[in-house]
């Protein structure tokens, strides 16, 4: 495609997502739709991975029951059964939860994005 063509072999980031693209629950709200996550995509993969997690109870069991349009919260009702879900959710909830956020590299995609595009090439002429 002509997005891939232009971007192909390029790093960009992706930040504050769009909650539906399901970003997942427990991530921060900005008020405006969207969460704090910020994606680094590399030779078209996501790569390196952050967010900031909320430490807003009532914010993250609404957005347990409502990402993905409730059917993640069906998902885990069908398989663990809605009683212990909604238990183990209401458990978790009951901690006291600081500012925090997390983030991960994918190694074997560095690796790849690496062999294929010399990744190390690309970042020195950003």
């Amino acid at each position: 495609t002509a997005m891939h063509d232009k971007w192909q072999g390029r790093v960009c980031m992706i930040k504050n997502f769009p909650n539906y693209t399901s970003p997942f629950w427990n991530m921060k709200q900005n008020g405006d739709g969207t969460a704090a996550k910020i994606d680094v995509i590399i030779a078209g993969q996501e790569t390196i991975g952050s967010a900031e997690r909320s430490a807003d109870t009532e914010e993250m069991k609404e957005m347990f029951h409502t990402i993905s349009e409730g059917q993640y919260a069906d998902l885990l009702f069908g398989q663990f059964g809605k009683d212990r879900v909604e238990a183990e959710l209401n458990e978790f909830l009951s901690y006291d939860f600081i500012p925090r956020v997390g983030g991960g590299i994918g190694v074997t995609r560095l690796l790849r994005a690496n062999e294929v595009y010399n990744v190390r090439k690309i970042v020195a002429n950003m």
